[in-house]
């Protein structure tokens, strides 16, 4: 069995890259969620907006938990992978803490 490798970060469109995607904005409150395995680890995401690219490919920019430096301290960021690398859906479309997220 293959290992589960890392999510890949998208990087912003630029006009260099061709036609833009068209972006799928989700309201407060009513987001999706996904898991994205992230340094090694399942994270918990809730998604702010789906990019469908001219050429086929899908990215999810979402909200995640993760480390801001070597102390450990946790922060929330904004962050945008391509589908469906490393991604699997969830019904639970609570935020991750970053506490609970190391028990998964």
């Amino acid at each position: 069995m293959e290992a589960v490798r890392n999510a890949l970060e998208a990087r912003p469109w630029r006009p260099e890259d061709g036609p833009a995607p068209r972006v799928w904005l989700y309201p407060y409150g009513r987001r999706p969620a996904l898991r994205i395995r992230v340094a090694g680890r399942w994270r918990h995401c809730l998604v702010h907006a789906r990019q469908d690219y001219p050429d086929g490919r899908t990215a999810y920019q979402v909200e995640i938990a993760l480390s801001a430096s070597s102390d450990g301290i946790v922060g929330t960021y904004i962050r945008t992978y391509w589908w469906p690398a490393a991604m699997r859906p969830t019904a639970d479309s609570r935020p991750d803490t970053g506490q609970a997220a190391r028990g998964r």
